[in-house]
């Protein structure tokens, strides 16, 4: 077999056995892998030392931005919330007052009145159960309408009218929610012991004088609204009466509440016995 001769090294690979390089070869190989090794461990260093770096630069400058709306968003409300200013219209004042009084005495009364667990029908299969939950639903929602057409023409505060039409929509909101927490199935008489709720007013004149209350409310509140903006009696217009249509309403709807109240007798509504007032 012919021998081969490295003209670098002169060294004979016969000498290995023909089939192996020798050591040195080896060892350069060896020291090039080491090199691949360090250069590619160097290499993901440094680009992972990039990447970071350039990493937490864009989480500073987003967190930085995210920190200049907040703070332009925070003065911007503080800015508003300082220009709001209390009207010192004391019909406008006393307008709200009596708006938000007359709807506790909305949800006063229905909370009260035996009459709404009354199983009674009236037409098409509707009780009056279900007729005074959904009739006091409306009123509630008329009355809130009625503030909330008011409030361009009573602003209660100066600066930012939006807050005063979010007021009717929020109160209508957490009137809904009350109305839907007293609302209870009816209930009749049929021989069984029955024990009304102590949220219940079985005295008539009270009743009675609940339904006075709301109704004398009503008619300030449009009192107030009109003499706002006319003067005397002479002034007074179709359009004055007609935007106050929805108290209007809850005026009419209130003298046949009034109505039932002064006619309520157990026995007349089906009522359980034991409902009867103490005497």
């Amino acid at each position: 077999m012919a021998s081969f001769q490295n003209p670098n090294l002169n060294i004979n690979y016969r000498q290995y056995g023909g089939a192996a390089p020798p050591p040195q070869n080896k060892a350069n190989k060896n020291n090039n892998a080491n090199n691949n090794a360090n250069n590619n461990a160097n290499n993901n260093a440094n680009n992972n030392a990039n990447n970071n770096a350039n990493n937490n630069a864009n989480n500073n400058a987003n967190n930085n931005a995210n920190n200049n709306a907040n703070n332009n968003l925070a003065n911007n409300l503080k800015d508003k919330l300082e220009n709001i200013r209390l009207t010192p219209n004391k019909t406008v004042i006393a307008y709200w007052i009596v708006w938000v009084i007359v709807i506790v005495l909305l949800l006063s009364t229905f909370i009260t009145t035996p009459i709404r667990y009354s199983e009674k029908t009236l037409v098409y299969g509707i009780t009056l159960n279900r007729f005074y939950y959904y009739l006091y639903v409306l009123l509630v929602g008329l009355i809130c309408l009625y503030a909330y057409m008011a409030s361009n023409r009573l602003p209660l505060i100066r600066g930012e009218d939006m807050y005063l039409k979010l007021v009717p929509i929020v109160i209508f909101v957490f009137a809904l929610i009350i109305l839907n927490i007293f609302d209870s199935k009816g209930e009749s008489e049929d021989g069984s012991f029955s024990t009304p709720s102590s949220f219940m007013v079985r005295n008539k004149s009270v009743m009675v004088f609940q339904y006075t209350l709301l109704l004398v409310g009503v008619l300030i509140l449009m009192g107030l609204d009109i003499s706002n903006t006319v003067k005397g009696l002479s002034q007074l217009l179709f359009g004055h009466l007609y935007r106050s249509g929805y108290a209007i309403v809850v005026l009419i709807v209130g003298c046949y509440l009034m109505h039932n109240t002064i006619s309520y007798r157990v026995e007349r509504y089906n009522l359980p016995n034991t409902w009867k007032k103490r005497q």
